[in-house]
This record gives structure tokens, C-alpha cells and sequence, in this order.
């Protein structure tokens, strides 16, 4: 099924920005990982479910977690 495509034109500088925004995500977190299993307290939370979510849906738009952000790789591949 899926859903249809989108019609309307994306606004180059928001996607910039958008972009530049999910690469600071994606720095910070993997730090926040470096020392802990879950991102709040001992056990797994929405918070980690919203992480979840902001990087499987990246992928949906070709953007990928960095090479650099190796907890975050781990992260994910724990899941």
C-alpha cells in the first residue's frame, strides 16, 4: 500500500536546516549514549522510543546515522 507521493515542492533552505539540525541529533545522542543503556534512568522510556523514531524515520528521507556516532550505531542495533 504505502502512502502517495508527495506533491508539494520541499523549501530548500528548511530542508538545509532540517539536515544540519538531524546531524547535531545525531552528535549529541551518540555522546549521551557513550555511558548508559537507556536515555532516561535504568529502563527503556519514551524517550527512547522518540530517538527510535527521529532515526528510523531519517532513513525514510536517505539520511542515515553518521559513521562517527558509533553508541548510536550500537544503540540501533541492540534494538
Amino acid at each position: 500500500m504505502g502512502c502517495p507521493p508527495c506533491t508539494t515542492a520541499a523549501i530548500p533552505p528548511l530542508v538545509g536546516r532540517g539536515r544540519a539540525n538531524l546531524d547535531v541529533f545525531f552528535d549529541k545522542f551518540c555522546a549521551r549514549r557513550a555511558d548508559r543503556q537507556f536515555n532516561v534512568g535504568p529502563h527503556y522510556t519514551v524517550a527512547d522510543i522518540f530517538a527510535l523514531c527521529v532515526v528510523d524515520f531519517a532513513a525514510f528521507v536517505d539520511i542515515f546515522i553518521p559513521e562517527r556516532c558509533t553508541n548510536l550505531k550500537r544503540r540501533q542495533a541492540d534494538i
